[in-house]
């Protein structure tokens, strides 16, 4: 059950009386976890796993008109530094793209993939491994996008985007985001163990992204055809 509040004036708004219009009245609503504001459509405190999700106020990515989460905490985003500078982010996704099957974080990306391509992406966690099989959904200038296949651990349907772009200094970055959907190992109490893991996946590879583009770049000026 989903609890509704009608939110008015608070002592911070107060403080701002004197000087400003009277603030419109909304409704909020309690999805278990923790207040959401539709009108803004954000939670109103802080995601209590912020370090894993890397969202502390987003609700679905942004987009709570297609996708649900009732406990705030399913999706994940993460965006790590690459160690490189002033790189065009299409250049970057183009280089992931034509090396996918040695810079991918996991075993089972075939370089160049097309749209509807299946990848049966793995991993190896604990001694044991553990299948991923993904379906590229999209693929655009700056970024690609899979989604998961029946016997995913994340849940058939999850989709994971890849999306590079430039920070405010130039520094250039990749963002690695899910949707909302997925399965127990995405929702309270294992996604405290899914997340971290998850996290050091994408990390590792984007450490030795810098590495990895040199030598892409240096091959591609010897005119060397193989990467």
């Amino acid at each position: 059950m989903i609890d509704v509040i009608e939110t008015s004036e608070t002592a911070f708004d107060s403080t701002f009386r004197d000087n400003h219009a009277a603030r419109p009245r909304r409704f909020c609503t309690y999805p278990i976890d923790r207040y959401y504001d539709p009108g803004t459509g954000q939670f109103l405190n802080v995601d209590p796993m912020v370090d894993q999700t890397g969202q502390a106020y987003a609700y679905t990515g942004g987009d709570p008109v297609n996708l649900t989460d009732p406990t705030g905490l399913a999706p994940y985003s993460y965006t790590f530094d690459l160690g490189l500078n002033g790189i065009a982010p299409s250049a970057l996704a183009s280089f992931l793209h034509a090396t996918c099957s040695t810079t991918f974080a996991l075993p089972g990306c075939t370089s160049n993939f097309e749209k509807g391509q299946t990848l049966p992406l793995k991993e190896s966690i604990a001694g044991f491994t553990e299948s991923f099989p993904v379906c590229v959904e999209n693929i655009a200038a700056t970024s690609f996008t899979f989604v998961a296949l029946a016997g995913h651990p994340e849940g058939a349907g999850r989709a994971i985007t890849f999306s590079f772009e430039q920070g405010k200094n130039g520094e250039d970055l990749l963002n690695v985001s899910t949707s909302s959907n997925g399965s127990l190992l995405t929702k309270p109490p294992l996604d405290i163990i899914d997340f971290p893991i998850a996290h050091e996946t994408w990390e590792t590879m984007a450490n030795g992204f810098e590495w990895a583009y040199a030598q892409y770049e240096y091959i591609k000026q010897q005119g060397i055809t193989s990467v």
